[in-house]
């Protein structure tokens, strides 16, 4: 809990500026790298047109989408799209671990 709201200030802190930020920063909190608390990391989609690197067997790898978040809330269940493990390996896509903590700034 202590590090989501320590999140949830920092997202503030970009938009009040950060000279603002330190100076209410609750006792013991510090300014400091989003990077140097949390694995930060983009994700990748194969090229649309390919249609061979996406599937819909039980054995593909569901593909998260901004979309698929904002459709399923806190917890993502089922996405609208799933590839081949090949496509995976092929356009290194990250996988996500399951109960990790994803944002999206869109």
């Amino acid at each position: 809990m202590k590090k989501t709201i320590r999140v949830i200030f920092m997202l503030i802190a970009v938009s009040w500026g950060f000279e603002e930020l330190e100076k209410n920063l609750p006792f013991g909190w510090e300014v400091k790298p989003f990077d140097s608390e949390f694995n930060v990391s983009t994700g990748r989609t194969p090229p649309r047109n390919l249609l061979k690197w996406f599937c819909s067997s039980d054995a593909a790898v569901k593909c998260l989408s901004i979309k698929d978040i904002g459709l399923n809330g806190c917890y993502v269940l089922q996405t609208n799209v799933s590839l081949t493990e090949d496509a995976i390996l092929k356009f290194k896509i990250p996988v996500i671990l399951e109960n990790t903590t994803i944002v999206s700034f869109k």
